[in-house]
């Protein structure tokens, strides 16, 4: 029941990127859920809570004063909340909300249209060199789910493993490592 056509039209009128506006439109939608959920600390609300976190302190999002705090702040004024009496939406949980959507984002092109979509699930999965599991786009629904396949045999309570860097895992052992290590922390 909100007005939001000035988000979700930022890219027609040239004032932002189509990536861009695929960021903050996936912001935006993080921001609904966390709204709806009212009652919970917005890092608490049930969506959010299962997002893996960013441990990395060495990898930080670019702060820009437009993106970060003067469109953050008219989006959360659509969607009714007042910015000045309700401290669950203050920047530091608004900078978080962002880092976890950064750390389990993930990128995937629909007819060569690149979209942006964000699933706590996929955090469920560790990373393995060696995986079980392997996942692929579900092209048929032009939707942001996976399908999983596993590649051999399970056996009752193994872990199941995926590799994070998908067509990466050809690169050189040390080039895995240090794009292995914005997810992992450490090597």
């Amino acid at each position: 029941g909100k007005d939001l056509s000035m988000f979700e039209k930022a890219c027609r009128k040239n004032s932002a990127t189509p990536e861009k506006a695929a960021d903050e439109l996936l912001f935006l939608r993080v921001l609904a859920s966390a709204v709806q959920h009212s009652p919970l600390h917005p890092l608490h609300a049930p969506f959010v809570n299962q997002l893996t976190a960013m441990y990395d302190g060495n990898k930080h999002q670019p702060f820009d004063c437009e993106t970060n705090i003067i469109r953050t702040f008219e989006m959360l004024t659509r969607l009714g909340i007042d910015i000045f009496a309700n401290h669950n939406f203050d920047t530091w949980v608004l900078q978080t909300l962002r880092a976890r959507i950064g750390n389990n984002a993930r990128e995937y092109f629909v007819d060569g249209h690149a979209h942006i979509a964000i699933n706590p699930l996929y955090s469920f999965f560790n990373h393995s060199c060696e995986p079980n599991v392997k996942w692929e786009d579900d092209k048929s629904t032009h939707s942001s789910s996976i399908r999983m396949h596993t590649l051999r045999s399970i056996t009752k309570g193994e872990e199941l493993f995926i590799n994070y860097q998908g067509e990466l895992s050809e690169k050189p052992y040390l080039e895995r490592r240090k794009i292995l290590r914005q997810w992992l922390g450490s090597d």
